[in-house]
């Protein structure tokens, strides 16, 4: 889509976290409305705001800022983010009594 050859270097090493943190943004939406259903809303929220303030922004801010790997850090934060809140709410879930 361009014949910079920067902007296609930032893409390439983009790509892979891009894709990572929206499939786990996919499983934390289906999980979330599974626990949403078992009365466990107030455990979404405070899971996605752990995973956002104490995962995703830090990891997004020192990757992509301070270690220089700039949009690709951006993701990779995002998709660790993403990935801790599927891991903390697929633990819950599938820990909880469901009857």
């Amino acid at each position: 889509f361009t014949s910079e050859a920067g902007v296609a270097d930032q893409v390439q090493v983009a790509l892979v976290p891009f894709a990572l943190a929206v499939g786990s943004s996919g499983v934390v939406l289906v999980l979330n409305a599974a626990m949403q259903a078992m009365q466990k809303g107030s455990v979404c929220v405070l899971i996605s705001g752990i995973g956002g303030w104490a995962v995703f922004l830090p990891m997004a801010w020192s990757l992509g800022f301070q270690g220089h790997v700039s949009l690709g850090g951006v993701w990779l934060g995002a998709a660790l983010g993403e990935v801790f809140k599927a891991m903390t709410m697929s633990l819950i879930f599938f820990t909880s009594d469901m009857y």
